[in-house]
């Protein structure tokens, strides 16, 4: 069985932090992005090995097409919140 989980990767105040949306729990640090793509690779083959031991399915992967950074500023929130009040 092969599937695909999104690894999501944030820049923290020291190194970068990485997490996978579908598997709670399951995050991972490093320096580089590299550090967390690699550690986050055996973190996870260690975590879907815990289901497999446990005679259980491995969890739903996200289906995931793309990836999308949105930017708003405060302005922008405010100015829609002032329109909702209006009605």
């Amino acid at each position: 069985m092969k599937r695909t989980y999104p690894l999501i990767i944030e820049q923290g105040e020291e190194s970068l932090f990485g997490f996978f949306p579908d598997l709670p729990g399951l995050a991972v640090s490093g320096e580089t992005r590299e550090d967390v793509v690699v550690h986050a690779h055996k973190y996870l083959c260690d975590y879907l090995s815990d289901y497999k031991q446990r005679g259980e399915p491995w969890p739903k992967a996200t289906r995931a097409v793309g990836l999308e950074l949105m930017e708003v500023d405060e302005a922008e929130v405010k100015a829609v919140a002032a329109k909702a009040e209006v009605r």
